[in-house]
């Protein structure tokens, strides 16, 4: 186990640029190195200890920031996003820092030995640092969405309880298929009735997360995963070829969307 040093509580912070890139360099060369399938620990707990420190010259204080507590722990990022949304929405909002992607950052960087089960379980570096800004891909999909804060913020701050069904259960250091398969998506994201549609099709209301199997794989060849939410994405980008997609509703896009994703 890392010993992770960071203080009990601390007021809001972000990264500065030197900050936002030694945090980027060090995930990048761990990503690097799980990549080689080697087993390496050591070199990881060593560029571990190469990182910002959360309360160092990398990263400055926000005036009037809201005070975070480091101690706590979560059962999974739901309720994760729940506290940071009571404890910081206001503060977010009156200062427009929605996009503030170097408080993001620095918040990941608060929290890392959570969000990645004490670094066992370490993700692709745009799990905690924003795809936006100084860092931001050339090319490809922007990856925004994946980020570990900003998203779950933001999913609890547009859905509150109904964003269970985005998280995975249980686990702090694991990103949910589901959320990848709808937030992936840039239609689907900005599709108003989209997330409504989702709920009703997938939701399980004696949890309030996913239903089991909601995510299968889908094997045409064995009819299975017809219903499965890999299907959607595709199928509403052909779909908004032919329709105004933006504008159907709910239960038009149970209609159209096709076998196996109607509403029951």
């Amino acid at each position: 186990m890392i010993d992770y040093k960071k203080p009990k509580k601390i007021s809001l912070r972000e990264l500065t640029d030197d900050g936002l890139w030694k945090f980027f360099n060090v995930m990048k060369t761990i990503n690097e190195i799980k990549k080689k399938k080697t087993k390496t620990p050591e070199k990881v707990m060593e560029l571990i200890k190469n990182l910002p420190k959360v309360n160092d010259s990398f990263s400055i204080e926000l005036f009037n920031a809201p005070e975070l507590d480091l101690t706590l722990d979560f059962k999974d990022r739901f309720y994760f996003a729940k506290y940071l949304h009571s404890t910081l929405n206001e503060f977010i909002k009156e200062k427009r820092y929605r996009n503030n992607y170097r408080m993001w950052a620095w918040i990941a960087l608060s929290y890392l030995d959570i969000l990645t089960d004490d670094f066992n379980n370490i993700l692709e570096k745009y799990h905690y640092l924003p795809d936006a800004g100084v860092i931001q891909r050339d090319n490809g999909v922007p990856l925004l969405y994946r980020h570990s804060v900003r998203e779950s913020y933001l999913l609890f701050d547009n859905y509150k309880e109904e964003s269970k069904i985005y998280f995975s259960r249980n686990t702090m250091s694991k990103m949910s298929d589901f959320l990848e398969q709808t937030r992936g998506y840039t239609k689907l994201r900005r599709h108003k009735s989209m997330h409504q549609y989702l709920v009703k099709k997938y939701l399980d209301p004696n949890t309030g997360y996913l239903k089991a199997g909601a995510a299968s794989k889908v094997l045409p060849e064995k009819d299975k995963g017809r219903s499965s939410v890999r299907r959607v994405g595709p199928l509403y980008e052909c779909l908004a070829v032919s329709y105004a997609a933006p504008r159907l509703t709910t239960s038009q896009l149970g209609e159209l969307l096709g076998k196996g994703l109607e509403i029951e």
